[in-house]
């Protein structure tokens, strides 16, 4: 082989070691590229779930508030329908003691 072939030959092994480290950085930047742009859209997506999440939790404890509410005015409205019943039957039972007193039974 002539010193010219030889010369070829290693110029040509060496564009293309050149040609793959090239190949290699450009990967390697490419790679970095993509995981910080994941990332940044990773740390978004989290961002935006713990608004959502916030804003989830604040509307349920507001509908949760307003339930508790409607079931105190409800039980209220037992409670009083009760006692006035309750008060009924008592005079009933005062009326009929003083009628069994008065009578002598």
């Amino acid at each position: 082989m002539s010193i010219e072939a030889i010369k070829a030959i290693t110029d040509a092994e060496e564009a293309a070691e050149n040609t793959r480290r090239a190949a290699r950085e450009a990967a390697k930047k490419r790679v970095s590229q993509a995981t910080e742009g994941g990332l940044a859209t990773l740390s978004g997506a989290s961002e935006r779930a713990k608004r959502e999440l916030s804003q989830l939790r604040e509307t349920a404890e507001r509908e949760e508030a307003r339930a508790a509410e409607a079931r105190i005015a409800n039980t209220e409205n037992k409670k009083a329908a009760l006692l006035v019943r309750a008060e009924a039957r008592i005079e009933r039972a005062e009326n009929l003691v003083i009628e069994k007193v008065v009578r002598g039974r």
